[in-house]
């Protein structure tokens, strides 16, 4: 059975990759600012940076992750994937 410290620090790491696949996929259009993709997801912009910054994982609601995932215009899996 996994200590609670191993299961934070796999939580941790899944929730950073899920921030730079959104930095990815935001940048990947060219012309989505991180101010854009939260207008656009309904989400505050701070929320885009804690979500792409990777000093303190931040995570997000199954509500929020299908919102960012519509927004950018892609299925929520892609967010999700290795």
């Amino acid at each position: 059975m996994e200590s609670n410290k191993t299961t934070d620090e796999k939580l941790n790491k899944r929730l950073i990759k899920l921030g730079l696949k959104v930095a990815y996929y935001r940048k990947a259009r060219g012309d989505m600012s991180a101010q854009q993709l939260a207008d656009k997801a309904d989400i505050s912009v701070n929320l885009v940076w804690k979500l792409e910054g990777s000093g303190n994982p931040q995570s997000i609601s199954l509500k929020t992750l299908f919102s960012i995932a519509d927004a950018l215009e892609i299925e929520p899996h892609k967010l999700l994937e290795n």
